[in-house]
């Protein structure tokens, strides 16, 4: 990762870069906003599957 801000010879271009950073960083947040649900589903989805496998090995 780059920490530093992008440099051009014009600060047009670069606000023009640094706007179509924010634009990507926008997207990836509402992709990564059903992420904890999904997480979630999948933790509850395990933990009944190895749930059921110990019942199954009891009886």
């Amino acid at each position: 990762m780059k920490n530093s801000e992008p440099k051009s010879c014009d600060p047009y271009v670069d606000s023009l870069i640094r706007n179509a950073d924010a634009k990507e960083a926008r997207s990836f947040l509402k992709i990564l906003k059903p992420l904890p649900f999904l997480i979630v589903i999948i933790a509850v989805f395990f933990f009944w599957v190895s749930f059921s496998r110990l019942l199954s090995q009891v009886a």
